[in-house]
């Protein structure tokens, strides 16, 4: 096993194929939830089955203190404008889509050249590989159920959809006992989290209104809505609505993960590569390439560790 330790991230290297990447695994700095836990637990045992190559991000994902690898490049006049914005600590709608285009600010012409060259570097290592697995940690949301690992094809570009979907589904049949041994801890761990979304927002904002809030967290709580709509008892989804105190948003999130139907393996449910930049200019075309994005849910990763990896490399096998 070949080892390098790299500006930015790490390279762990016994073959070439396939290429398992983990881009935001890196520290998390300011707000507890900035890197993708247990996203390097399963790339690492992913790696370990198909001795591969592993390439692990170690830096914070946040744009004022480090690099966002699956984000695209910033030119230099964009990227020294936004240093003094991300400076700032206020919210604003700009910050917001910043983040969800580009991978880094810089203080100066220097800063700029040097994150880039990590960035270069980091994707210089993946570029070349015919099979690469981009894995990701999806929270434990609402907004995620009934998903516990969702597979993003980039809208089946270089793979066949129906192809996949009977594939996901034959999968799900043959772990449904696993499924349904494991639902009712999956969704006791959605509705802790709903509530510590809860708590902290009425712990900085002394209040419970969606106009009030930041525009991330705001986008947070309508995703989840979305969802409570969908499963939750009709009578407690009106009173939400009608009446948006934590108590009342609560019962509602309660009824609908309640009702939520056993989780499963999705095919872009929950998300579709659109915020991939990063892996669409530095991998693609995607010409004689398998290139998959596999968002696996924090519960999954952490207490079944194993069992993902094994779900996941019965999917890559098939698709291979």
């Amino acid at each position: 096993m070949q080892i390098e330790f790299k500006r930015g991230f790490i390279v762990y290297r016994e073959n070439e194929e396939p290429l398992v990447i983990c881009p935001h695994s890196g520290p998390s700095l300011i707000n507890a939830n900035g890197r993708d836990d247990n996203s390097d637990t399963i790339g690492s045992l992913l790696w370990q089955e198909y001795h591969g190559i592993l390439v692990i991000g170690n830096m914070p994902r946040r744009r004022l203190y480090g690099i966002d690898f699956n984000r695209d490049i910033p030119e230099l006049k964009t990227a020294l404008d936004a240093y003094e914005k991300f400076s700032d600590n206020s919210d604003t709608l700009f910050k917001l889509d910043y983040m969800r285009k580009f991978a880094f600010v810089a203080l100066n012409e220097d800063d700029y050249y040097h994150r880039l060259r990590i960035y270069q570097n980091f994707w210089s290592e993946c570029e070349n590989a015919k099979i690469i697995l981009l894995v990701h940690r999806a929270y434990n949301r609402i907004k995620g159920m009934p998903s516990m690992i969702d597979f993003i094809t980039f809208k089946g570009k270089g793979l066949e959809k129906t192809m996949i979907k009977n594939i996901l589904n034959y999968v799900n049949r043959a772990y449904f006992d696993f499924f349904r041994e494991v639902n009712k801890m999956y969704k006791q761990m959605v509705m802790l989290e709903t509530e510590r979304m809860v708590v902290n927002t009425l712990r900085k904002y002394n209040k419970f209104n969606l106009n009030e809030m930041s525009l991330d967290l705001r986008n947070s709580y309508l995703a989840d809505m979305k969802v409570i709509k969908q499963y939750s008892n009709d009578f407690l989804f009106r009173r939400m609505n009608r009446d948006f105190e934590p108590v009342n948003y609560l019962n509602a999130a309660r009824s609908a993960i309640e009702n939520c139907t056993l989780p499963r393996i999705t095919l872009e449910e929950v998300f579709d590569g659109s915020l991939a930049l990063g892996p669409k200019r530095k991998l693609f075309p995607m010409q004689d390439k398998l290139i998959v994005e596999i968002e696996v849910c924090e519960f999954l990763a952490e207490w079944y560790p194993e069992m993902t990896v094994k779900i996941i490399k019965e999917v890559v096998e098939m698709l291979k």
